[in-house]
């Protein structure tokens, strides 16, 4: 990711963070099937749309002692 600068910060531009999606897709029946979640429509950003799963990193999402399954 981008290195931002304390300026950019101070001037109230938003600072990137890093984020992931994913997007899980099968062959059904019928042809291609993708899993995708509806956000609680009292959420403020986004509220009630039907998105890919995903957000924010978390830094716990990269502890190698942690075993993932």
């Amino acid at each position: 990711m981008a290195s931002v600068d304390g300026a950019t910060a101070a001037r109230g531009i938003p600072v990137p963070r890093d984020a992931a999606t994913v997007m899980l897709l099968r062959e059904g029946g019928d042809g291609m099937e993708v899993f995708l979640l509806r956000r609680v429509a009292g959420m403020a950003f986004a509220g009630g749309m039907t998105v890919f799963p995903g957000g924010g990193v978390d830094q716990r999402d990269m502890e190698t002692s942690v075993a993932w399954s």
